[in-house]
């Protein structure tokens, strides 16, 4: 690994958005790394005028790390995840999906959830952001247990006014998935959210300060 070439860009995503990076990274993973917090940043500076990078490090408050032990376990194998509030955990080789800063955006809107509570992870309990927006929408959060547990019946079990669309989206797993679906794609592709969580996702980013 050519470790001087990569430096820099460490050092970049550390300035501008305060996030700790542990362990080696490639170019391509530092890369959508970068790409995905520099989205997040011109996003809300975009919407609310004030500087992105700023409320990038005070919301986001990130850790990367690779998926380490956690990722043997049989259930994570293959993925990403954050646990337990704040530390991504990338799946190995994650900068070669078809759109891997996507994929970073999605885990930090799990970090964004997390951020609102202390010691307790609200992608577990509750308590967070995403159980605010499905609340806000007309949703029964606290029907649904744990968070990210998927579910079936997640659109009946939460009496969701609205869902995503197909029936078999991401989005209609569970509370956690469907906060981070609403997080990324607010940003890359507005058309795919519904129409109450994509109003609510940009009040609550052009609200940060």
């Amino acid at each position: 690994m050519d470790v001087i070439r990569i430096d820099p860009l460490v050092s970049r995503i550390q300035q501008r958005f305060g996030w700790q990076m542990v362990g080696f990274w490639n170019t391509a993973a530092l890369t959508a790394i970068l790409q995905a917090g520099d989205k997040i940043s011109n996003y809300i500076q975009t919407l609310n005028q004030r500087d992105g990078d700023t409320l990038v490090r005070r919301h986001f408050p990130a850790r990367f790390v690779h998926s380490d032990m956690l990722g043997r376990l049989w259930f994570l194998q293959g993925k990403s995840f954050v646990f337990p509030r704040r530390v991504v955990r990338l799946a190995p080789e994650f900068e070669i999906y078809s759109h891997p800063d996507w994929h970073v955006v999605h885990e930090l809107g799990h970090v964004l959830d997390n951020a609102v509570r202390r010691f307790i992870p609200a992608t577990f309990f509750g308590g967070g952001l995403a159980d605010r927006m499905v609340r806000d929408t007309g949703g029964r959060p606290q029907r649904c247990g744990i968070r990210f547990v998927p579910r079936p019946d997640y659109i009946e079990r939460c009496t969701l006014v609205e869902h995503w669309e197909p029936r078999q989206a991401y989005g209609n797993t569970c509370v956690a998935e469907d906060f981070a679906e609403t997080f990324i794609h607010t940003l890359f592709s507005p058309h795919r959210v519904p129409a109450r969580r994509l109003s609510w996702m940009r009040a609550f980013l052009k609200s940060l300060e």
